[in-house]
């Protein structure tokens, strides 16, 4: 079992890492799972991506950024059962982000009510989304 925060690395440079953002009341709200491979995050959220998460979730992608840069960012979006415009937000900064670092940005797997959110606030024009 993998505790929250820790981080591990495999022969092939895959990594790990689970961070748990809790709500006061404990109850888990999001889990955010990082994948390097090569060149490529791709970063794996879980849960409700609202504005009590997004402050977290930008700090663990820009702190990854930081440590080891990427030519692609991929926010795999399969498992996330809620966004609000706080989300949009995240989702815009990280893309101006990697764009001002010569990179890209894609979102993979989003849930139909999410990609209806990401449709109609345009993110569609701006970068792939499968």
């Amino acid at each position: 079992m993998i505790k929250p925060g820790s981080l591990r690395f495999s022969k092939t440079g895959f990594f790990r890492e689970i961070k748990n953002i809790n709500r006061k009341n404990g109850v888990i709200k999001l889990d955010i799972t990082l994948k390097r491979q090569n060149r490529v995050l791709t970063v794996y959220l879980k849960g409700e991506l609202d504005h009590h998460a997004v402050s977290k979730v930008k700090e663990t992608i820009d702190l990854q950024l930081v440590k080891m840069p990427v030519s692609q960012l991929i926010l795999d979006m399969s498992a996330v059962t809620f966004m609000d415009s706080s989300g949009v937000g995240l989702i815009v900064g990280r893309f101006n982000k990697m764009k001002s670092l010569g990179g890209s940005m894609k979102i993979k797997n989003p849930g139909f009510s999410i990609l209806k959110v990401l449709q109609m606030s345009g993110l569609s024009r701006l970068m792939e989304i499968s």
